[in-house]
Parts: C-alpha cells; structure tokens; sequence
C-alpha cells in the first residue's frame, strides 16, 4: 500500500508539472484585450450630467478614429469624425464647426473604443475590479492637468455597459448604454457629415 500511495502522488506530481500556470492579466492588460476585440461598436444610449441633465441619443464607432454621435434636447448634436477631421453640428444654433481631430485619449474618451489600446498605458494608470455581474475598469489619467480626472467603464462580459466621467470641477457624466451590438457592418456615410446649406460653417483646420 505504501509503494502504491507514491505511485499515486508521483503520478499527481507529474500532472502538476505538465499543467500550464495560468498567468493573471494585470488591469491594463485585461482592458487591451476587451478593447482590442472591438472593431465596431454600436448603441443608444442615456447622458445624465449637472449640466446637460438627462439626455438620449446613439452612436456608431468603428476603427481606427471613426465615429457618429447623435444626441437630442436640450443639446442637439450631430459629432462625426472620418478618423482625420472632427464635425460638431449644432442643431439648435444651425451651426457647423470643424476641427482637426485631437488624438488624445486622456480629452477624448470615445476614443478609448476606436483608438489603438495599447496608447492606453501611455495616458492612463487602469484598475480593475468586479462583482457577480460586471467588471469595472477605473482609468485616472496620468498628466495631471487632464481636464477629466476620472473613467469608470464597466462592462457585461465583454460588452461595454456603462461610462463615468469626472472632470477637474467634480462634475460627473454618467452614460448607460442598451441595445449594444459589437463588430456588426457599419454603412461608410454614417462617418461624413452632409452639412446643410443654411448653417454657418467654422472650419478651425487651417
């Protein structure tokens, strides 16, 4: 019995040996890799902020840089980026103005989903924790003079949730998004903007 007991543990400890040891990703590694399986991203969505108060709207984002945001009252905006040029038209005003966009994340977090999240590090120090249901990346960004001092993202499995922004003046915007459907084809017109003949036109490129 006893030379049958160290055959069964010699063969439990040769089992041991040949089983890989499965490494823990660290936060920013887990982010990159949620962030790295998106190649587009669409939703609606609800904005709560002091500002705007309770706002709806929907978005479609695709790699690299490209982006439509639609929002309603009280602040109605069509935001479009072709991955090189950034259109802001206001609805209300009938005004259209163009930028060059800013490839910033730590200023723009929309691109934290369409940008390459290996910049990710470069910009944010990420933590992570979870529940029974979500997982919740916390991203502080590392200039100090960042406008936002604070990203919540929190997903359903790999399906983006729920995204919390703090800025330097402790003001919170909280976006809840439903219907979320990932790397579904995106038809190229939603990533130009038509601008009507009867708005003026800033254009802040030159």
């Amino acid at each position: 019995m006893r030379h049958l007991n160290k055959f069964v543990f010699l063969c439990l400890l040769s089992v041991a040996a040949n089983v890989p040891s499965q490494e823990v990703q660290s936060p920013i590694d887990r982010l990159e890799t949620l962030l790295g399986s998106i190649e587009t991203l669409q939703a609606s969505f609800t904005q709560q902020s002091v500002k705007t108060g309770m706002q709806t709207g929907h978005f479609w984002l695709q790699k690299p840089n490209q982006f439509r945001i639609e929002t309603s009252a009280p602040l109605s905006q069509t935001i479009v980026s072709n991955g090189d040029s950034l259109w802001i038209h206001d609805r209300d005003l009938e005004q259209v103005i163009i930028h060059k966009l800013n490839n910033r994340l730590a200023e723009m977090p929309v691109l934290l989903f369409v940008g390459d999240p290996s910049l990710i590090r470069d910009s944010y120090e990420v933590d992570y924790f979870e529940d029974e249901a979500l997982s919740y990346y916390i991203l502080t960004p590392l200039d100090s003079t960042s406008l936002l001092t604070r990203i919540q993202l929190i997903f359903d499995q790999t399906s983006p949730a729920r995204i919390s922004v703090e800025n330097a003046m402790g003001e919170r915007t909280v976006i809840d998004l439903m219907e979320v459907a990932k790397n579904m084809d995106i038809e190229a017109a939603r990533f130009t903007l038509t601008i009507p003949d009867e708005v003026d036109v800033i254009d802040d490129r030159l």
